[in-house]
């Protein structure tokens, strides 16, 4: 369902995810981050990252994200992070074993909302009236 419904969505048209999480930059992905920016790893970081002191990961600092452009583009284009490319990881079956992730995803991303939706008629699914 992930590769038939995306085939046809625009999320340049949507980018809730953008406005509602912090991007998440492993140490390669701020590296392609600045030739991209033509900015150094200092002042990328300085500007528009925060490092969470529990993981050690950099996170953007603002919502909607600071990449994030009227049109619905990336700033960073192809170099956004690779956890940017991959929400809402509907077809990532690992990352579906967290029901939690999975109910962020569809109160977020209108994929994956709809996915949900089907997987519920697929599976028989009835809310108690």
């Amino acid at each position: 369902m992930h590769n038939e419904l995306f085939e046809d969505f625009d999320c340049s048209k949507c980018r809730n995810c953008c406005k509602v999480y912090h991007g998440s930059f492993p140490i390669e992905d701020i590296e392609r981050a600045t030739e991209k920016l033509d900015i150094s790893k200092e002042k990328l970081i300085s500007f528009y990252l925060k490092k969470e002191e529990i993981t050690g990961i950099y996170e953007t600092k603002h919502m909607p994200c600071d990449f994030f452009e009227e049109n619905g583009e990336c700033k960073l284009g192809d170099c956004r992070p690779d956890s940017c490319k991959n929400y809402p990881y509907t077809n990532q079956p690992e990352r579906l074993f967290s029901l939690y992730s999975v109910l962020e995803a569809v109160e977020v991303c209108p994929v994956a909302f709809e996915i949900y939706e089907r997987l519920k008629a697929e599976y028989g699914f009835r809310s108690k009236s």
